[in-house]
């Protein structure tokens, strides 16, 4: 196996974590900015 081959595959794979990462952060912080989770009850007959 080459060695630029390998550094190459664990680059790439690295790139998935940090946008994941970012995502979520990205996602927490739109709902910090509404207000946070509200927690609804639930109907009951």
């Amino acid at each position: 196996m080459d060695s630029s081959n390998t550094t190459t595959a664990l680059r790439q794979l690295s790139l998935l974590p940090a946008i994941l990462s970012v995502v979520f952060a990205v996602l927490w912080w739109r709902q910090r900015q509404r207000g946070g989770y509200a927690v609804q009850a639930l109907p009951h007959d």
